[in-house]
């Protein structure tokens, strides 16, 4: 059986973002903190993505099959953005009602937009999506990558940015240690995923990993850890209550 060990990120990156989902919800039921929504909304989406992505390959490898998934893949990535956008104009233009309306029709143009280039790139010969065997065990998704997606890309994964300085600043809030140390983690998957995501190069460093993988899996790793510590003082809380 072969699976897609090249691209390690995927399969990190599922289950942290499931956690930071089920985590904000929570949080959200808790505090009504409209943040703690858009995270864990934008998170299932991003999850979504990658699921998207690996399942299928898993059991086909016919390009246009894989097309028809990817593309779903492409509409849940962008459908996170389009959260994070939402996210990141309620933050930064608070009261100014007329630009915020401005923002949300801008934003809600590069989603269809996106959902349109990615319909073209995904559904039509040769496809979006290829499948290169490199063992016995492993193959690597080669995701085709567009002058045109880049840049829409860019102008959505702009938004992660805003948010991410955001949570920065309001770390410096924080109740505590354990909850400082999980907005701060936020804040760096924030400002830094859209640089390692887009801007790093595809270089192989063996057979299976490069270092985008490399990378992105860091970014999902600090999230990861920043939720468990979350969750281990939350239990040493709860036991020292009872």
């Amino acid at each position: 059986m072969q699976l897609p060990l090249h691209d390690i990120y995927l399969f990190i990156g599922f289950p942290v973002l499931i956690g930071l989902g089920l985590n904000t919800y929570n949080n959200y039921k808790k505090t009504k903190n409209q943040s703690s929504l858009y995270v864990a909304v934008g998170s299932m989406f991003l999850a979504s993505s990658l699921f998207f992505t690996i399942a299928p390959t898993i059991f086909t490898h016919d390009p246009k099959n894989i097309g028809y998934f990817a593309f779903i893949a492409d509409i849940s990535q962008s459908l996170f953005l389009y959260t994070i956008w939402l996210f990141a104009i309620k933050i930064t233009l608070r009261t100014k009602q007329y630009w915020k309306v401005v923002g949300y029709l801008v934003t809600t143009s590069l989603l269809v937009a996106s959902i349109t280039e990615a319909a073209i790139r995904n559904l039509n010969p040769p496809y979006g999506v290829t499948i290169t065997n490199l063992s016995a065990i492993s193959y690597d998704i080669v995701i085709t990558e567009t002058p045109v997606y880049r840049l829409l890309l860019g102008l959505e994964y702009f938004s992660m940015i805003l948010v991410g300085i955001y949570y920065w600043r309001n770390s410096f809030t924080a109740k505590n240690s354990t909850q400082k140390l999980r907005i701060r983690a936020l804040s760096v998957a924030f400002i830094f995923g859209p640089f390692l995501f887009i801007g790093l190069p595809d270089v192989p460093i063996n057979p299976y990993i490069n270092i985008k993988d490399i990378g992105v899996s860091i970014i999902y790793l600090i999230i990861g850890l920043s939720l468990l510590i979350g969750h281990i003082a939350n239990r040493r809380n709860t036991t020292n209550k009872t």
